[in-house]
């Protein structure tokens, strides 16, 4: 046994360890994080519960997906609002934009095969690294 546990009684050393071992295990989050699809586009997630979707092709654009620009003339994307419980992620882009996704073991995220905005290429999202 490792010098510093000796010090512990069984007991204190087994909790000690469990709550070592659990401090990495928490779950996993969009937040902060951006994921892109297969055509280029990407769906970045804010802490405070909003998503900014941005069409990374202009010349593909899917019904209720924006295509507006800023005052800089830079794509401006479409608002959205997500929640996430567990590994599911509840992403609404309003319009009838609304899709879950779970995320999988790797981080990247699962929807239904029509994706969101009605298009397959968002039915599967990789974190963006």
């Amino acid at each position: 046994m490792p010098p510093f546990l000796q010090k512990f009684s069984g007991t204190a050393a087994f909790v000690v360890a469990i709550a070592l071992l659990s401090a990495g295990c928490g779950a996993q989050s969009v937040a902060g994080k951006t994921y892109v699809t297969s055509d280029g586009d990407t769906i970045t997630f804010f802490p405070d519960g909003k998503a900014t979707e941005l069409n990374g092709n202009p010349t593909m654009i899917y019904a209720g997906q924006s295509l507006s620009f800023d005052a800089q003339g830079r794509p401006a994307g479409t608002s959205c609002t997500y929640s996430m419980t567990d590994n599911k992620v509840a992403l609404d882009c309003g319009q009838g934009a609304v899709a879950g996704y779970i995320m999988s073991s790797d981080g990247s995220l699962d929807g239904p095969s029509a994706g969101l905005f009605g298009h397959a290429s968002f039915s599967h999202l990789t974190r963006q690294r």
